[in-house]
Parts: C-alpha cells; sequence; structure tokens
C-alpha cells in the first residue's frame, strides 16, 4: 500500500511539475529556433539528420501549433545547417548559418533568395548572428570575428572591424548604436554603424569565460546578456547602456541554452534536460518547472504570459496557463537553517530538495555517490535569506542510494535518498 501511495504521489507531482503539452513529435530532429508573430502564425527552424549531411528543416504553423506544416526549402538552402534568423514581419526575414549565404523570404518562408557575405578566405562562413533594424539595414557576425552591414536588404554587404573571436550574438537599437557578443568573453559596442567598437572583457567572479549567445536591449540603457561555456550558464543586466554589466543569475552545471524575454519584467530561460527558469521581477527572483521530456530547451517563445512554445530534441510543447512554476524563493524568512527531505523519495529521475536560509550567506550543495564520491554540484552560490527548491534530475545516473549535503555559513547536514529507474 505505501508503494503504491509513493507512485501516485510521483505522479502527481510531475503533473504539478509541468502544464506543458506536447504538440509537435518529429524523429530526428533538433528544433533550434521559434518565433511567433501572434496567436495563431509561428515557425520554427530544425536540423535532421541527412545521412551524410544535416538537412535544415523550416515548419510553419497557422493555428496556434496545433499542426506544423513543412515547408519545402530550395536545394541551395536546405543542405546547410542554419540556427539564426531576423524576422521583421510576418512576411520578410533573414536565416543564417553554416554557410556564407544569408537566405532571405518576403513571403512568410513560402520562397527564399540568399546574397553572399563578403570573407577573405575560401571555404564556407559560419554565421552565428545576424539583426535586421529595417528591410535595408541589418548586421551580421560570424567566424574569426568577422562582421558586416547592408544598407540595401542584404544585396550588398560592408565588412567591418573583425572583433577578437567568433561573433555569436548581435542587437541594435538603430543604424548606429548596437551591441555584438563573441565566444571569448568579450561584449562590444558601436556608437558610429560599426565604424568603431569598445569592448569589455567580461567573465564571472570565478574568471570563466562564456560565449554570449544572447543579448536583447528594451531601451538604449537597460539590456539582457546571456552566457554559456560547457558547464554553466550566466545572465547579466546593464541599465547604464552597456557601460556596466551585473550579474543576475548563474547556475553551475546548468549551461544555459536559450532565453526569451517577454517585457521588462518576464524572463524566461531554457537549459539542459527540459529546465526552464523564470523570472517575474526583472531578474531579482527565479522560479522553475520541467518539460514532460528532460531534452535540452533549445528555445522559448511566449506570445503572452499564459501562452508559451518550447522546443527540444524531436519535440515541440505548449502551454496555455504560463505552465505551473514551482517558486525557488519564499519571500517568509525562517528562524533557522534547515535541510528537507527530497521530494518525492524515491525519485526517477528528478527530485527537489528544500532549504531554509535565515539570513544571507555562500550555499554550496552536491550529489555524492554511495562510496562518497562527489558526483554533481546543485548549488555554489550566494542566496538570499529564505525557503529556496533546487532540482537534482538523476536522468544521467544508474539507479542506486545517493547523499545530498548542504554547506552554508557553518550549518552542514547530509541527507540520503533513491533513485528507481
Amino acid at each position: 500500500m505505501k508503494k503504491i501511495l509513493i507512485i501516485i504521489l510521483f505522479l502527481f507531482a510531475r503533473c504539478v511539475e509541468s502544464q506543458w503539452v506536447q504538440q509537435s513529435y518529429m524523429q530526428y530532429i533538433s528544433f533550434s529556433s521559434l518565433k511567433f508573430f501572434n496567436n495563431n502564425t509561428g515557425f520554427v527552424i530544425g536540423t535532421g539528420d541527412g545521412i551524410f549531411t544535416n538537412v535544415c528543416y523550416f515548419f510553419k504553423t497557422t493555428n496556434g501549433g496545433s499542426d506544423w506544416n513543412s515547408i519545402q526549402l530550395p536545394s541551395f538552402m536546405s543542405s546547410y545547417e542554419l540556427y539564426n534568423h531576423s524576422f521583421l514581419n510576418i512576411n520578410t526575414g533573414y536565416v543564417c548559418g553554416f554557410t556564407n549565404k544569408i537566405f532571405k523570404t518576403t513571403n512568410g518562408g513560402l520562397n527564399w533568395d540568399y546574397s553572399l557575405a563578403p570573407y577573405s578566405t575560401t571555404g564556407n562562413q559560419s554565421y552565428g548572428a545576424i539583426h535586421f533594424l529595417n528591410e535595408q539595414t541589418g548586421y551580421i557576425g560570424g567566424r574569426f570575428g568577422f562582421r558586416a552591414k547592408t544598407t540595401n536588404g542584404g544585396n550588398n554587404w560592408i565588412t567591418l572591424d573583425t572583433a577578437y573571436s567568433q561573433i555569436v550574438s548581435v542587437y541594435f537599437l538603430d543604424s548606429n548604436y548596437g551591441f555584438m557578443g563573441d565566444n571569448w568573453s568579450n561584449v562590444y559596442k558601436t556608437t558610429d554603424g560599426g565604424i568603431s567598437w569598445n569592448y569589455q572583457y567580461l567573465k564571472d567572479s570565478l574568471s570563466n569565460e562564456y560565449a554570449y549567445t544572447y543579448m536583447k536591449f528594451s531601451n538604449y540603457n537597460t539590456g539582457f546578456l546571456m552566457g554559456r561555456n560547457a558547464y554553466d550558464g550566466i545572465l547579466f543586466k546593464t541599465t547604464n547602456s552597456g557601460n556596466n554589466w551585473k550579474k543576475i543569475i548563474y547556475r553551475q552545471n546548468e549551461p544555459f541554452n536559450s532565453i526569451f524575454i517577454l517585457d521588462s519584467s518576464n524572463i524566461y530561460i531554457g537549459c539542459n534536460q527540459g529546465l526552464i527558469l523564470k523570472s517575474s521581477n526583472r531578474g531579482l527572483n527565479w522560479i522553475s518547472q520541467l518539460l514532460p521530456v528532460q531534452n535540452s530547451c533549445n528555445s522559448i517563445y511566449f506570445v503572452s504570459l499564459n501562452t508559451g512554445y518550447a522546443a527540444s530534441w524531436e519535440r515541440i510543447y505548449k502551454t496555455t496557463n504560463g505552465g505551473v512554476f514551482i517558486s525557488s524563493v519564499s519571500s517568509d524568512i525562517p528562524n533557522e537553517f534547515m535541510l528537507f527531505q527530497n521530494y518525492p523519495n524515491p525519485f526517477n529521475p528528478v527530485t527537489n530538495i528544500k532549504y531554509n536560509l535565515p539570513k544571507d550567506v555562500f550555499v554550496k550543495i552536491k550529489i555524492y555517490d554511495i562510496l562518497g564520491r562527489e558526483i554533481k554540484t546543485l548549488v555554489n552560490e550566494f542566496k538570499n535569506a529564505g525557503s529556496h527548491i533546487v532540482f537534482f534530475n538523476g536522468f544521467e545516473f544508474a539507479s542506486g542510494i545517493y547523499f545530498y549535503r548542504i554547506d552554508a555559513g557553518g550549518f552542514t547536514r547530509v541527507k540520503r535518498m533513491v533513485l528507481i529507474k
């Protein structure tokens, strides 16, 4: 009877954790980039296994994701990996990727043509960043720090000053004022349309370097910068035009794959193993949830507070109630340090670990196997006083007994948990 109750509680917990509904399943396709123009019309770019080469796919929906229709791409486009876009409206957009071609559509993806960006060496270029302000003016960035600009809709490109490393993000507020990020922790700023650049070498407090794969500004002062490396994810914010950047979230052993900023308050971050982070107060506090299948969340797009989409390996999900998020920080300040028993326990493969902090303190929470070997770090950062919840996903580990330990301001506790697959 006890075993049945545990199973029921576990299934109930999984339902509460994730109110995302799988809309589409397409085998061997990795979805990388979502875009919606209204409640009904949107598209997603995917890359699939073409046996000897990767094949690019372009799927479009006109009924809110109930159906995703594959649009046949021309041969000069489909044979490349395409993973970044800049759409101005429902008809006109630009797409780039592992090729020296910049693809353009003026009828919502039904037809495409392309222009060649200037590049001085042989072989295909790789463009990881593209941003168009209007149908005439746009910027791109790619491998080896290559940067270019067009003022005639992509028919011709003007080579700009070369950066130190591969450009992986770009955002312009007008034809002169813009930013780029590379994969060696550099953030570049121009106020003269790319003729000259100032840059900052921006690392975290542990001197880790990041690829700054996303940036967005809501005005000339306020902007966000997302970074990732092989292990960690970080998000910075500026309120003074990029002169200074402040870290607002850092996750060790949780690389950030995607981000969506709905408005000045609501921010969503997609991570590995189906984890989505959300802040509804400009990044001050964060809450968490999981997609039904724990694949990497490659792209997120919300058309409103309630309606959102998430793309991962082989699957597209939708929520119509904003998802059900589990709070990681409570406003009530507890009286003492405490580490709670994980829930559910036993678990498969995700469980929650709750802990109380009566004061602001640096916190470490680590997972150990039955032999006492450290296998994962869940928390390794300064935390505010309050009640916190952290996820542990045992997807990559075998069934068995594990231990989790907290170290916080002289407080240490160890508890046992059981993973059953």
